[in-house]
């Protein structure tokens, strides 16, 4: 992991956890089973997001730096 790197509030929040799981493979499991648990929860919300395999090929940039066409 990173630490000089700057995270988004999310990830900032999660890494909060990263010192209660004893390797990064646990702390993996931990954000993505996370990840999912916020994404149904979005749905209450009206807000629904796919991740796919394609959109690692996409910019890096910050979410408010991505294209709206983007976001679904």
């Amino acid at each position: 992991m990173n630490e000089k790197k700057e995270y988004g509030e999310m990830m900032q929040y999660l890494l909060h956890f990263r010192d209660s799981f004893s390797s990064d493979a646990d702390f993996n499991r931990f954000v993505v089973e996370s990840l999912r648990a916020l994404l149904y929860d979005l749905r209450d919300f009206d807000v629904y997001i796919s991740i796919s395999p394609d959109s690692l090929k996409w910019s890096r940039g910050r979410p408010r730096e991505l294209s709206r066409s983007t976001v679904c």
